[in-house]
C-alpha cells in the first residue's frame, strides 16, 4: 500500500454538504488529483489497474463521497458506481 496521504482525509459530514470552492474538500480533492494527475502518462502506458491512484483517492476520502445514483434519486457511494 503507499504512504499515509499528506493532507487530511475528507470528513464525512463535510463531504455530505455540497463542496464550496475554498472548502476543504475541495482542496484535499485537489492536491490528490494534482498527485495522480502527475503520474498520469505513464500509468496510460502501462496495461495495469492503477492502484496507487486508487489508493490515494482512497487517503483523500474520495472514495466515500456519495453522488446521485442512476435513478436520480438515492445517493450512493462514488465507488459504488464503478
Amino acid at each position: 500500500m503507499s504512504s499515509p496521504p499528506s493532507s487530511p482525509s475528507i470528513d464525512r459530514a463535510d463531504a455530505r454538504a455540497a463542496p464550496r470552492p475554498g472548502s476543504a474538500v475541495l482542496e484535499t480533492l485537489g492536491r490528490a488529483a494534482a498527485e495522480i494527475a502527475r503520474g498520469a502518462a505513464e500509468r496510460d502506458r502501462r496495461p495495469a489497474f492503477p492502484e496507487q491512484a486508487f489508493d490515494r483517492l482512497e487517503q483523500a476520502g474520495a472514495l466515500g463521497l456519495t453522488v446521485p445514483g442512476a435513478d436520480g434519486t438515492r445517493a450512493v457511494p462514488f465507488a459504488a458506481e464503478w
